[in-house]
């Protein structure tokens, strides 16, 4: 079975990546990610999170995104800073999420430039 994401950390900037590696995800595979960020935060202190969604095309049905973001509320990923990298021209398949997100109070970000959202995770 393919990967469908990859996880590193940045140890000096103190900052999880998270990268997409397919052109469509499903929630289960979203858990599955989810799980093994909030294993990796529960170990030690970040200060940002990168999501790199570049390479998906398709949305993820509203109702998953929906489900998606209840399970991240109630996570750890809810506490950090959080910078969603997508590809301009295919659009930000997490634009909903994302938005609701932001309401929920969450210190989330969309960026088409991946050096924009490593500078915007830097900043205090």
């Amino acid at each position: 079975m393919q990967d469908t994401h990859r996880i590193t950390t940045d140890l000096e900037r103190r900052i999880i990546r998270v990268e997409f590696l397919l052109e469509e995800d499903t929630k289960e595979d979203r858990e599955k990610c989810m799980k093994e960020v909030s294993e990796i935060m529960s170990k030690d202190s970040w200060e940002g999170l990168l999501i790199d969604t570049r390479t998906l095309k398709d949305p993820m049905p509203v109702v998953e995104q929906l489900q998606i973001g209840q399970s991240v509320q109630k996570s750890m990923m809810s506490l950090i800073k959080t910078a969603m990298l997508y590809n301009p021209n295919g659009g930000n398949v997490n634009e909903f999420i994302t938005a609701v997100s932001k309401k929920r109070g969450r210190r989330i970000q969309e960026f088409t430039d991946a050096e924009e959202a490593e500078a915007w995770l830097a900043e205090q």
